[in-house]
């Protein structure tokens, strides 16, 4: 598992889908997962980015779930 978050200039963390460091697709899904799950985890506010989705930077139950659902329907 790696853990590699990216942090915007104005301090926003986004899991974005273009720093995964794997070319696979199932990988690259996998990969942001473990992010999603260890950001929530350390209460580290967090956004998505997929190609054409972009989930704000936010915390707790219904986020988590939102970002997950994404990266569960993501084609």
């Amino acid at each position: 598992m790696t853990k590699q978050f990216s942090a915007e200039a104005d301090g926003l963390l986004y899991l974005d889908f273009a720093d995964v460091p794997f070319s696979d697709l199932e990988e690259r899904l996998s990969q942001l997962v473990l992010w999603v799950i260890e950001a929530e985890r350390t209460r580290l506010p967090y956004g998505l980015r997929l190609p054409a989705v972009e989930i704000a930077p936010s915390l707790g139950h219904s986020h988590f779930h939102h970002c997950l659902r994404a990266l569960a329907l993501f084609k």
